[in-house]
């Protein structure tokens, strides 16, 4: 069984880890392997329907994250009345679901910091009433704020009590980033991390919606990132996320269980690896 909840770390996996499943079906997966919390796709939820609500509760998973319907994958350089109205009907869903965070991506290479801030500041008033923290994600193979000293930059203009980050392992390395970058966080509220690795794509080729690999599978240095993460944020979600290629070819309940396995792994002796403290301070 994979630890969910110990005295150090809160163990979750991301729903796009299992792209064959219905919300029923990953849920009861996702229990069977031993995960008592989850993160959430918007999509998912919406696919869902009306009963979406009812049948997440059903399971007794805690829900930590929701991430956005396509719908708002554009917020981060074009915002409107929809954008706003979406953005309103879906952090209330989160509301209900009792989520911690609520994603927000740019899934878009489009934006610049000036639009990233501008709209983040609308969004940070839509989010102030509702308990829900925003999570600003940066996209590895995106040029938008990428690299980690420039989304601290923009996001510690925000309330910290309402805007914080999203880290991405993938993400974190594709777009260039060290391990002594992680030292630009202690600027900003980091809300959860998300882990997974990359499998043999050149790294300036790799695509975060395809060559994704389970966590200890690939050249990124996780367990590194891992120790840190348990070290620097005891309590907050650390969350498997695989998507692309390699788990759209395999069952759900497989999926599972391997992301259950890795998380296990970097769980045993996540602190003896000497790379936990190679981070300078700033």
């Amino acid at each position: 069984m994979c630890p969910s909840t110990t005295e150090s770390v809160r163990v979750a996996v991301n729903s796009c880890t299992a792209p064959h499943a219905d919300l029923p079906s990953f849920l009861a997966s996702a229990k069977l392997a031993g995960f008592e919390a989850v993160e959430l796709s918007g999509n998912l939820i919406s696919r869902a329907g009306d009963d979406a609500l009812a049948v997440t509760r059903d399971f007794g998973l805690d829900v930590v994250g929701l991430s956005p319907t396509t719908t708002l994958f554009d917020w981060h350089w074009s915002w409107d009345a929809t954008t706003e109205r979406v953005l309103a009907t879906e952090l209330t869903r989160a509301q209900a679901l009792g989520v911690s965070y609520f994603v927000l991506p740019f899934m878009r290479d489009r934006g610049d910091e000036n639009t990233v801030s501008r709209h983040l500041e609308f969004a940070e008033h839509i989010a102030a009433d509702t308990g829900v923290k925003l999570a600003v994600e940066a996209i590895g193979h995106h040029t938008v704020l990428r690299r980690t000293r420039d989304l601290v930059k923009v996001v510690a203009e925000r309330d910290p009590s309402i805007v914080g980050v999203l880290l991405d392992s993938f993400h974190f390395f594709r777009a260039g980033n060290t391990l002594d970058d992680l030292k630009y966080y202690r600027d900003v509220s980091v809300l959860a991390l998300q882990l997974s690795n990359a499998n043999t794509v050149p790294v300036e080729e790799l695509l975060g919606y395809r060559d994704r690999t389970f966590p200890l599978d690939g050249p990124f240095a996780v367990e590194a990132m891992t120790g840190w993460w348990i070290n620097e944020y005891p309590g907050l979600p650390l969350i498997v996320e695989v998507i692309g290629d390699l788990v759209k070819s395999i069952p759900t309940e497989e999926s599972l269980t391997r992301a259950s396995d890795h998380m296990r792994r970097l769980l045993a002796a996540p602190l003896s690896n000497p790379l936990v403290n190679s981070i300078q301070e700033p």
